[in-house]
């Protein structure tokens, strides 16, 4: 067994226990483990438990293990030479502050090799979530370009190159931030382009290594081979826009780029181009510095979900008018602004709708009891033909006073008035006239009882055999 047994304390400037292995990789393994910290305060303080990741340099085809002692048999001074130099390097790490590069807590000795502790995040690796949604799209791939650019040209600024970027070193926060990890390849350079340290630059991963990365050798061509990386930060794009890895730099030299696999998954010809400059074959066709890459794509205008989306100046500006509840100035509520009637006219509205349904109410009334008295319409209409009738004798000189009883009323006038009084009550009510609420009630009432009364006055008048 490669790994340390679940369990294990391990002790820098504090103690550390290993929880389980993360991952596995040539130069090194990765642990979940957690560390104890205090907090204090002014009332006080208590002790907990903070989860980190521990790196330990294990070559595993040469070291083996007894216990929790690394072993390495007859190559003991290529282990040592490595582990020399990776110490240097992972110190040179723990200088490199930015939001998109894993924070390095400390380094320490034990167990005859090197550790180093960092922040621990949980939100898995970008390879794992291209693979769970497919691929991404432009949008959301310039959002995560545009930081791991920025960690990049970070890095590049300190003279120090990454050599592996893939999307199975960037870690993806729960918020979506992606994070830098693993530089188990990084190289920190001089001011005259040669390594610091005598170690080959390593050969990357198939598909996001340049060809020259493998035969790089220190002090080869005196500069500062930032095109390697932007070559792997090119290939990263290409993985998150199709879902697919890129093909291996040979191939791009023989077949050319593929173009193809970008526009069968809706990327646009501009930022594919963009892409197939990034990973040219010959580093002089790329891009020579990531910040050239990034302004180049950030020139096409394509949104993100970080941008916000500002209205013209010309547009119309919407207002949402928030109403406040409250029941006068000292509600507390913020009435300040807030019109001093908006409450009575409020009232107003309600004191309407009532008296609109109020004057509906008696006109249905009136017409249900005009139904029912069935006798008295019957006579009515005797009646009115009777003197209809006599009209025609010129002796019956009291025909038509017999025949429109209530002053020349007819008794469908009747109806018809009683119709009348939703009108004049929804009349009544308009505020815009300046109708108290009182007075549109008793108007309402008035308009209705002499509806009533010249329905019974025509019953009145009317003889009855």
């Amino acid at each position: 067994m490669d790994e340390l047994p679940q369990g294990t304390i391990l002790r820098g400037e504090r103690p550390y226990k290993i929880i389980k292995k993360l991952g596995q990789g040539s130069f090194g393994i990765t642990y979940l483990a957690t560390m104890s910290t205090t907090i204090s305060g002014k009332r006080g303080a208590f002790d907990t438990e903070v989860k980190v990741a521990i790196k330990e340099f294990f070559m595993r085809d040469i070291n083996g293990r007894e216990g929790t002692t690394v072993t390495y048999g007859s190559k003991g001074g290529i282990y040592e030479d490595y582990k020399k130099k990776f110490i240097r390097e992972a110190r040179n790490l723990g200088t490199l502050q930015h939001p998109n590069i894993v924070k390095v807590v400390e380094d320490f000795e034990a167990n005859n090799t090197v550790y180093f502790s960092m922040e621990y995040i949980s939100g898995g690796n970008l390879d794992a979530y291209i693979e769970k949604k497919g691929k991404l799209s432009e949008g959301e791939t310039v959002r995560i370009a545009k930081q791991i650019g920025k960690a990049l040209s970070f890095m590049h600024n300190k003279h120090i190159l990454h050599l592996d970027l893939k999307p199975g070193n960037i870690m993806m926060r729960e918020d979506g931030t992606p994070v830098l990890i693993d530089f188990g390849l990084s190289k920190q350079y001089d001011k005259d382009g040669n390594p610091e340290s005598s170690t080959t630059v390593g050969g990357g991963t198939l598909g996001y290594a340049p060809l020259e990365q493998a035969y790089h050798r220190k002090g080869e061509g005196k500069d500062f081979p930032m095109t390697m990386d932007v070559y792997a930060f090119g290939a990263t794009l290409y993985k998150m826009l199709t879902g697919k890895r890129p093909p291996e730099a040979y191939r791009i030299l023989n077949d050319g780029f593929p173009f193809d696999q970008l526009q069968g998954n809706d990327v646009s010809d501009a930022l594919a181009t963009c892409i197939a400059k990034a990973m040219a074959p010959t580093k002089k066709a790329r891009y020579q510095t990531v910040e050239e890459f990034i302004t180049a794509i950030e020139k096409m205008g394509i949104p993100t979900e970080d941008d916000t989306i500002i209205p013209e100046e010309d547009e119309d500006p919407v207002v949402v008018e928030v109403v406040e509840t409250g029941s006068g100035p000292e509600s507390g509520n913020g009435d300040k602004g807030k019109k001093p009637d908006d409450g009575n006219n409020n009232m107003l509205k309600y004191i309407t709708g009532g008296i609109i349904g109020f004057a509906l109410i008696i006109v249905l009334a009136i017409l249900m009891n005009s139904m029912n008295e069935q006798k008295v319409e019957e006579t009515i209409t005797a009646d009115s033909a009777y003197a209809a009738e006599e009209a025609l004798n010129p002796e019956a000189e009291a025909a038509p006073a017999a025949a429109e009883p209530n002053f020349g009323i007819r008794p469908e006038d009747v109806v018809e008035e009683a119709k009348e009084v939703p009108a004049e009550a929804a009349e009544a009510a308009e505020p815009n006239f300046g109708i108290r609420p009182i007075e549109v009630v008793e108007e309402a009432k008035d308009a209705a009882a002499e509806a009533v009364s010249a329905a019974k006055a025509a019953a009145d008048a009317a003889p009855v055999d």
